[in-house]
């Protein structure tokens, strides 16, 4: 930390850059193919991407067969070229969050180095691509750090814009900042373009900078997102209209699925109701959710944002007038957090474009604090952390033992030995900074860091919803062209099968809500495969009635008749002819089946604590 001479040259980008993501690189990567994908995100996206490859088909994405609209394709067509390299191979699956991570953190450590010098942009790199949100995210196959990079990209490229002279070099940045919108855009639809656009709009409104426009190649730059992010939109749009035709625009502005197309199906029932209304979002959380998810997500490196915050803001708004860079960062960290507080739909992974400007107001602070003498300005927040460790420590074996029916058997010894490392890693870093040595107790807490986030893929194998992988390995052998695999009652415990198949499977007794828009618009070529759907649809698409597939949940068509009664009557007409069906069904729900429909001629083949598979022949 510290004894190099300010007066000596700092050592180069690359070579910053190159030791940042080796370590990086090697913490993400290497435990990534500890874990199994998960249910249902990562098998959703897998498969939605492996169909993609399958079909040829690049404008409309399909999941397990079915018009999936509820995201553009850009994170797709990546995971596609993952799917085609690798296969089920869970590196080459998830090299592409881990590879987009990454690359947040160079554009953050370039940032922070650009505005404030070497240090700021080193800390702010390790602060970002080591906080727990942001790692956790870099394991997971879904949208949400895509979103977040491209966003990173945008408004670092804004910051660095701002005190750039007129020129070639400021061209360029405004040319990225549209660029990496539009592939937000791309990536998760609307806000890609909000957030960004947002926090811009709001610093020109509060330091009035309007004048900044006129070197902003405003016209070329917009021209350039929409020539990136518009012609999938028109392509979809055409490729997949409204079945009654683009009549009856009132119709558009509605909860009615009925008639509907694309255009309905991702611009308002999925940017706007989902966001406003919390029936159509069913993510429903209290106004201070991501209040709270940001606070742990950005632990450790959270105990040092109140005094990099204070720092920031010393001298009040006159001098912080003066200061646009930091501006900027607050408007980026807090617009995220209010815009998605406010709505209808709140999952843990939204807050994460908050994650990099909190990174980059501390990774400035630390580079301050370690230049003055005995960094004195991190010796509370350290204790903080210290103390945060060891009671972590020793909450965790209260957890356990509370919920020890719940927690699966091989994950109790590695959550005892976490607790531990916890424990007494908090407790050497207190005991470190009462002699006092920073330096000892900063990597004390860094070697307890290190060891949380490897723990992440292990504990996840064993606390996540159990995968298929098993089953399809010991199923996909057998397998004949004309036989038929049907999922049971749910389908989201089973969304990594057909990835571990490679074919789409049918589902019985359910149409999960998240197909059942394509389901509607395309009910003819995928009645085969959703037992019943037929019935199902011919009542949902009455007047007044909102489709929902799950029972129980207020929608009866018909007094005393559940929804999945239609479709658990069809699939039994097709369990019961001579052609084979295979059947997956949660170890829970077996039984159920069994003494709901007790004439069904069943023959269990295979098994665990997690599912069964059953077929109508008998083994052979």
């Amino acid at each position: 930390m510290g004894n190099r001479s300010e007066s000596a040259p700092a050592p180069g980008v690359a070579r910053d850059l190159g030791w940042l993501l080796l370590g990086l690189g090697l913490l993400y990567l290497v435990p990534t193919g500890l874990r199994p994908l998960s249910n249902p995100d990562e098998g959703r996206y897998v498969e939605i991407a492996r169909e993609m490859v399958a079909s040829g088909d690049w404008v409309s994405p399909r999941l397990n067969g079915l018009l999936f609209f509820e995201k553009p394709p850009l994170f797709y067509w990546l995971e596609a070229s993952a799917v085609t390299a690798g296969g089920t191979n869970l590196w080459a699956l998830r090299a592409w969050p881990i590879a987009l991570a990454l690359l947040g953190v160079a554009a953050v450590y370039g940032t922070g180095r650009t505005l404030w010098g070497r240090r700021a942009g080193w800390w702010a790199g390790w602060a970002l691509g080591t906080s727990l949100l942001y790692y956790g995210l870099s394991q997971v196959i879904i949208l949400d750090m895509a979103v977040s990079v491209f966003i990173t990209w945008a408004l670092c490229a804004f910051v660095l814009a701002v005190p750039a002279p007129p020129g070639g070099k400021r061209r360029l940045l405004c040319y990225a900042l549209y660029a990496s919108m539009a592939l937000a855009l791309l990536t998760k639809g609307l806000i890609g373009a909000v957030i960004p656009g947002a926090v811009i709009f709001l610093w020109l409104l509060l330091l009035n900078r309007w004048r900044e426009l006129r070197h902003a190649s405003l016209v070329s730059g917009v021209l350039l997102l929409l020539m990136l992010a518009v012609p999938w939109h028109i392509l979809a749009a055409l490729a997949n209209p409204p079945p009654g035709g683009w009549q009856g625009w009132a119709h558009f502005f509605s909860k009615d699925w009925n008639g509907q197309g694309f255009l309905w199906y991702y611009f308002w029932h999925e940017h706007v109701l989902r966001y406003v209304d919390p029936a159509t979002a069913s993510r429903v959380q209290p106004w201070w959710f991501f209040g709270a998810v940001l606070a742990v997500g950005f632990l450790p490196w959270m105990v040092f944002l109140p005094s990099a915050l204070r720092r920031a803001g010393a001298g009040g708004w006159a001098r912080l007038r003066e200061d646009s860079a930091t501006v900027a960062l607050l408007l980026w960290a807090l617009f995220p957090l209010l815009f998605f507080s406010f709505s209808s739909s709140k999952l843990i992974p939204y807050i994460l474009p908050s994650v990099p400007p909190l990174a980059l107001l501390t990774g400035r602070f630390l580079a301050e604090a370690l230049a003055e003498p005995g960094a004195r300005p991190l010796v509370w927040p350290m204790r903080v952390l210290g103390g945060l460790s060891a009671a972590a420590g020793l909450a965790l074996p209260l957890v356990l033992l509370a919920e020890s029916a719940r927690v699966p058997v091989p994950a109790v010894p590695w959550l005892w030995a976490l607790a531990a490392v916890l424990l007494v890693g908090g407790g050497a870093v207190l005991a470190s900074l009462a002699q006092p040595n920073l330096p000892r107790a900063g990597q004390i807490a860094g070697v307890v860091l290190v060891v949380l986030l490897v723990s992440f893929n292990p504990l996840g194998a064993w606390l996540q919803r159990p995968s298929t992988q098993p089953l399809a390995a010991w199923l996909k052998p057998k397998l004949r062209t004309n036989d038929r695999v049907f999922t049971l009652l749910d389908y989201g415990p089973f969304q990594d099968l057909p990835v571990y198949l490679g074919q789409t499977v049918g589902i019985a007794g359910q149409v999960p809500e998240e197909q059942l828009f394509g389901a509607m618009l395309e009910e003819p070529a995928t009645a085969a495969r959703y037992p019943g759907l037929a019935d199902y649809l011919a009542t949902a698409r009455l007047p007044g009635v909102t489709p929902n597939p799950q029972p129980n949940m207020g929608w009866q068509p018909v007094p005393g008749h559940r929804p999945t009664d239609y479709l658990m009557d069809a699939f039994l007409k097709v369990f019961g002819q001579k052609q084979t069906v295979y059947v997956v069904v949660a170890a829970d729900q077996y039984q159920r089946f069994r003494r709901e429909h007790p004439g069904a001629r069943v023959f269990e083949l295979w098994h665990d604590d997690n599912f069964v598979l059953f077929s109508n022949q008998p083994p052979t």
